[in-house]
């Protein structure tokens, strides 16, 4: 018996040299570095996504989401091009940029409902462009996101860890960490500011071999996006929440009048089945060179989207307070 023990502990280890041997060596491959990062070592698989996995930590540390009182939630497309900053300093209440890489509306919603009851939140933005209308083939799973916030015990994180657990996805993530997470001005950048979101700068801005700049998408999958965006709204709805859809504005150069066209059909379903929820900025006038690629945008880009944002959500807010008042008389 002793020596099945011997033999079993003996091909343990071996096992395990093997495993780290191929880890190293992959990890290598992708980072060009061949002493590890242990400090970006991953601790949480809450999702297949290494830049929701990232932000899930971020949004934990103070609790940057449980007590914001905006949520910003959407892709890249939010990530980049609202600023939560700006959010807060203009209307005095905390506001948190939640957005990671490929977050579609019905992902959102999984996430929401996990939070139901949860959240301090009174205000919801949604920013999209046609990214969003895609087919998900990533198959991101988020049901941990609840267990990650609420039951912080050695179990749920096990349970957590292992069911997103794979060699592949886990490489992936260390590697990206290791290569992206220390700066703040490349295309992959996983450091957040304290807001949650990812302002770029065209001063000095790293673009990565592997990123390839975002091209004008149709709007293939709009019915599959509108109806997220239909329980999206329930969920607002029931849970008190106002609820801004923003549609953001191409580079000029994506631009075709069949493409406009485009824009113009899927700009007016929304206003007509959403009215004040939906604040339209696709004609924008964004200029070129705020651009990094066809959609996303350096910083002059998110600041003129979350300026003319504010500047809609204001006008709108004095029209019904103006409303309230005539309605009850109080006006001279």
């Amino acid at each position: 018996m002793k020596k099945l023990y011997v033999k079993l502990l003996f091909h343990s280890f071996l096992l395990l040299a093997i495993t780290m041997g191929v880890v190293m060596v992959r990890y290598a491959r992708r980072t060009h570095k061949i002493v590890p990062d242990l400090a970006t070592l991953p601790s949480h698989f809450i999702s297949n996504s290494v830049c929701f996995n990232a932000k899930l930590e971020h949004a934990r540390q103070n609790d940057r989401l449980l007590s914001a009182r905006t949520l910003i939630i959407g892709s890249s497309m939010g990530l980049n091009n609202v600023s939560a900053k700006i959010l807060t300093q203009t209307f005095g209440e905390k506001a948190y940029n939640f957005s990671s890489w490929g977050f579609k509306p019905h992902e959102t919603f999984q996430v929401l409902k996990q939070l139901e009851g949860k959240l301090a939140l009174k205000h919801l933005i949604i920013p999209f462009n046609h990214t969003e209308f895609l087919a998900d083939t990533k198959q991101i799973d988020y049901n941990g996101v609840y267990t990650h916030f609420f039951e912080k015990n050695v179990v749920s994180y096990f349970r957590n860890f292992f069911s997103n657990f794979s060699m592949d996805s886990f490489i992936k993530d260390w590697s990206f960490r290791s290569k992206y997470i220390y700066d703040d001005n490349v295309g992959f950048t996983l450091k957040f500011s304290d807001d949650g979101s990812v302002l770029l700068r065209p001063n000095n801005f790293i673009r990565p071999q592997e990123a390839t700049g975002l091209a004008y998408y149709d709007t293939t999958g709009f019915a599959r996006f509108s109806s997220s965006l239909d329980s999206i709204s329930r969920y607002c709805n029931r849970n008190h929440i106002q609820l801004t859809m923003v549609y953001l504005p191409w580079r000029k150069d994506q631009l075709t009048p069949a493409r406009n066209q485009q824009i113009a059909h899927v700009a007016s379903v929304l206003a007509t089945n959403y009215n004040n929820q939906f604040v339209n900025l696709s004609r924008l006038p964004v200029a070129d060179k705020d651009f990094v690629d066809g959609g996303h945008m350096f910083e002059g880009g998110a600041i003129a989207v979350t300026s003319a944002l504010i500047d809609t959500l204001t006008s709108r807010t004095n029209v019904v307070a103006f409303r309230h008042r005539q309605a009850s008389g109080k006006l001279l």
